[in-house]
């Protein structure tokens, strides 16, 4: 944790106590000292940098904690979305405008929306084009 240790350990602790939440006049009575001084300590530059880079700290790990939960959170859920999905595109029942979205998600969760699908065999076509060609030569 980046603070200026030119402070001394009783105006670290006002900083800690400051940073945690507490009041003014509750860090001083925590630290029994005056209001005033923490009032004065706290006009220091190094005072208000420690405070400030404790703050940054602490609002960095509480968003990578909360990113963290969310993540994990969605992980979770991800088996029944898709589940959920499998249904829509299965049920005979669904509009063709959900099945095609329902799809188009199960592409883009899996990683594959970019992907060219692999044409598949068509030997009705093959037989047709085949006879046209057969056709056409006679």
């Amino acid at each position: 944790m980046p603070i200026n240790h030119n402070l001394g350990e009783e105006k670290l602790k006002a900083v800690a106590l400051l940073a945690a939440g507490k009041t003014k006049t509750e860090a001083a009575k925590k630290l029994g000292v005056h209001r005033k001084t923490i009032e004065n300590w706290s006009k220091s530059p190094d005072f208000q940098k420690a405070l400030m880079d404790i703050q940054d700290e602490t609002i960095e790990k509480a968003i990578e904690e909360t990113s963290l939960t969310i993540s994990e959170q969605v992980q979770a859920l991800l088996p029944d979305a898709f589940n959920v999905l499998a249904n829509i595109v299965k049920n005979p029942d669904s509009r063709n405008a959900d099945k095609l979205k329902a799809i188009q998600l199960i592409g883009k969760w899996s990683g594959m929306e970019d992907k060219k699908i692999p044409e598949q065999p068509q030997p009705e076509l093959e037989f047709a084009n085949y006879l046209k060609e057969r056709e056409n030569s006679n």
